[in-house]
């Protein structure tokens, strides 16, 4: 993951205060398997896929602790996402329980929102902060609804994604 951004540092009337705005983007290369038994039938499946996730965090962040020359803060945010999904190739194998038949059918069955927007949250610090350069480290969580549903036909499911990001950068 590659992200780059810029900080609006303290005015005068709110000094502990910061906007960070960024621009970033994630390649992933994933494998999905997935399972669902109906009363007829078992569904298996897998999917091999690419991602290319551009994104923008945006967050108000408070400065809670200062000492000498390192900054601590939280941060609110939210993400907003634009998604590109690349199906590699997929294949679903269904067993028939009353005549042991098997049909194989290949195409994918992953459903993805291509945008959406999620709420973020971070803890981080600023060292140096006073210097020319200085290096900013942050934990930061992100929390997707409906990220993605698997669908096979008229048995589904709905997933959720929470990521934990570790992010170091360098501020000048």
């Amino acid at each position: 993951m590659i992200q780059g951004g810029i900080k609006v540092h303290q005015n005068r009337k709110a000094p502990r205060f910061t906007f960070d705005a960024g621009l970033g983007i994630n390649f992933q290369n994933n494998t999905i398997h997935s399972e669902a038994i109906k009363e007829s039938s078992k569904l298996t499946g897998s999917e091999k896929y690419n991602t290319i996730s551009i994104f923008t965090p945006l967050f108000v962040n408070y400065t809670f602790l200062r000492v000498n020359e390192v900054d601590f803060y939280v941060g609110l945010g939210v993400m907003y996402r634009y998604l590109i999904f690349k199906s590699k190739f997929a294949i679903v194998e269904e067993s028939l329980n009353e005549n042991s038949d098997l049909i194989l059918r290949e195409g994918s069955f992953l459903v993805n929102k291509t945008h959406f927007v999620s709420p973020m949250f971070k803890v981080g610090t600023h060292i140096l902060r006073s210097k020319k350069i200085g290096i900013v480290s942050e934990l930061q969580v992100d929390y997707s609804r409906f990220n993605f549903i698997v669908d096979h036909n008229e048995v589904g499911s709905v997933y959720n994604q929470l990521m934990v990001s570790y992010v170091v950068g360098v501020r000048f």
